[in-house]
């Protein structure tokens, strides 16, 4: 099975390693839930 490498700046935040990836950094996790939420 061939691994596809793909930068970080093209995935989506629909892809799950990004995801996770916003979601351990507390500074930018809370800047995208405000986003999300309409809060800013």
């Amino acid at each position: 099975m061939e691994r596809l490498i793909i930068p970080l700046k093209d995935l989506p935040l629909r892809n799950d390693f990004m995801l996770g990836q916003v979601m351990r950094n507390p500074r930018i996790c809370k800047l995208f839930l405000e986003a999300l939420l309409g809060l800013v």
